[in-house]
């Protein structure tokens, strides 16, 4: 079938695989909307058990939807049993976004031409003789985990049916590599990769979320993280000529500004890579998170990868991304601080001067520069942000400690001593990139852990349910802001994740074992896995990236290994 989506050219085709014992016939144009066309259909079919190999005709065009048939017949011995083998492709070579500034190739073009009027037919024969290899090649590809005895059987299922997001998350992949204006090797052999932040939220590769979702990425297609990569840096020095108004506090500023990494990469209803923030809730720009998690994640993406040109490529950005960092510390002590706003992925849970969220990524952040420096031979940096470093660190504890746990902030509100699962996220991307406990004393993550466990997850829903966002000292959920009494997928997982790190299996399998039953199990909600789940049974924003997080359980599991090995 031959037509047109929004004035883009787009093709199916329906193809049958023929053997020696088959016969293949079709129908090329029926009518299902007009009733004596569509019984006619199944008249011929019914007749002798094929379809009389009827071609499109113009002087029989009816009123309606086209559609098209095709049928098998095969012979069977008695006690026998035959395969039978179909593919229906949908070919659309070329997309454009809501506002057609600029049209994209997508990425199979490159071994399929989008000129030829066979493509889709050539698509189709392409995955009816190679659906074996991939069968075997998924299979390879699965087996390390599904005949590993000491993996729960749920986790065989959510570690690969997770993976659905990444094509059924509103996601393009292009082919840019004749684009002029592509200056990086990497994105120009691998592609322009980007997905959703959620179905309903739209905004591509929403940063502050893709850093727990990246891990997907690294692991099963690095260089679509390392592509990625690359277009975020070359975002950071630019600066947006227009202002735009924010919803929260009505203000008007910059849609971007410079030396700041972007929240997203663009609404599809507009033009994703030229208009970059389609956020607007919150101005970014003051956002603490989204500069701290490009450096961390840069590092991590090292650490893993041995790319050392990736890392000189990344350096000079960083170094710009610092300039504004550090311009967010207010009381001069070497440590980020907030203004008394949602200023990060918990974009409605309030937070005021240094913060275990912010501030552990703040530190994290400093040590992963001091190490890049290292590497480099940036002598000069190495000093500089190394006194930032000693001096962080110290406000960090002197701040935040109380004996247990990391504060969620040093302010005078009711919540500030509340109990937050992602309290150590800093310390958990510098165990993803190779840290021990040189930054973070491994008494007091030890400590933080249990609490986190003892509390947000043991105390809500006796551990059915994952970790809660937020959970006072006196063991009930801090209410005291939509997000903070939420579970989230991906901090759940993040918080897995680290467990493992820190030699807490036991406690990671509990954790994660009760937000799988919730999802899969009681709420029915498999491939559509939601942002946050609050009890008994209420759930916001369907099909979201975080989830995507479940790899970093993996990638835990999996360097531990390697780690205690060597050592």
């Amino acid at each position: 079938i031959n037509q047109k989506l929004k004035n883009i050219p787009l093709e199916y085709c329906i193809a049958a695989k023929n053997s020696e014992n088959t016969t293949i016939t079709y129908n090329c144009q029926f009518y299902p909307d007009n009733e004596q066309s569509g019984e006619n259909l199944w008249i011929d079919l019914l007749k002798d058990g094929v379809l009389d190999n009827h071609e499109y005709d113009k002087r029989k065009v009816l009123n309606g939807k086209l559609a098209i048939a095709v049928a098998v017949q095969i012979k069977l011995k008695a006690h026998s049993r035959e395969k039978i083998e179909f593919s229906l492709v949908w070919n659309m070579p070329k997309v454009s976004f809501h506002n057609n500034q600029k049209s994209y190739k997508k990425f199979y073009t490159r071994y399929f031409s989008e000129m030829s009027p066979d493509t889709a037919k050539d698509i189709a024969c392409y995955s009816l003789y190679s659906r074996k290899t991939w069968q075997n090649a998924l299979s390879n590809f699965r087996k390390p985990i599904l005949e590993n005895k000491l993996f729960p059987k749920w986790y065989k299922s959510v570690i690969f049916n997770e993976l659905y997001y990444i094509s059924d998350g509103g996601t393009v992949w292009f082919d840019i590599k004749d684009d002029p204006t592509c200056k990086h090797e990497v994105v120009r052999e691998y592609g322009r990769f980007a997905y959703l932040e959620g179905q309903e939220y739209r905004m591509y590769n929403t940063y502050d979320v893709h850093f727990y979702a990246n891990f997907a990425l690294l692991k099963l297609w690095p260089k679509l993280q390392l592509s990625l990569q690359y277009e975020f840096a070359d975002t950071i020095p630019k600066e947006s000529q227009n202002d735009v108004k924010f919803l929260i506090d009505g203000k008007y500023a910059k849609q971007k500004a410079k030396n700041s990494l972007p929240h997203d990469i663009g609404d599809p209803y507009r033009e994703p890579w030229f208009v970059l923030n389609a956020y607007n809730s919150h101005d970014p720009t003051g956002w603490k998170d989204l500069n701290l998690k490009f450096v961390l994640t840069v590092y991590r993406d090292y650490s893993y990868l041995k790319d050392l040109d990736y890392l000189k490529y990344m350096w000079p950005y960083i170094k710009l991304l610092m300039i504004t960092v550090q311009s967010q510390d207010h009381d001069g002590d070497g440590l980020i601080d907030s203004e008394g706003l949602p200023d990060q992925t918990y974009d409605a849970w309030y937070v005021t001067g240094a913060s275990a969220y912010c501030g552990g990524l703040h530190v994290a952040a400093l040590s992963c520069i001091c190490e890049i420096a290292k590497i480099l031979k940036d002598d000069e940096s190495l000093e500089k942000y190394g006194s930032i470093l000693t001096r962080a660190k110290k406000a960090y504890n002197d701040k935040l400690w109380n004996g247990k746990y990391y504060k969620y902030d040093c302010s005078n509100s009711n919540y500030n001593d509340s109990i937050m699962t992602d309290m150590c996220c800093g310390h958990w991307y510098l165990r993803c990139s190779g840290f021990k406990h040189e930054v973070f004393e491994e008494e007091k993550i030890k400590k933080c852990i249990e609490t986190i466990f003892d509390y947000n997850v043991m105390k809500y829903a006796n551990g059915e349910f994952g970790s809660v966002n937020g959970m006072r000292p006196e063991g009930k959920v801090d209410i005291t802001s939509m997000q903070s009494e939420e579970m989230w997928v991906g901090t759940t997982c993040g918080l897995a994740s680290l467990m493992i790190f820190e030699g807490m299996n036991d406690k990671a399998w509990k954790t994660l074992e009760g937000m799988y039953d919730q999802i899969y199990n009681k709420l029915g909600l498999a491939f559509q896995t939601p942002e946050a789940l609050m009890k008994p049974n209420v759930y916001r924003s369907l099909a979201y990236m975080r989830a995507l997080c479940i790899w970093s359980v993996q990638y835990a599991l999996e360097e531990k290994a390697k780690r205690d090995e060597t050592n």
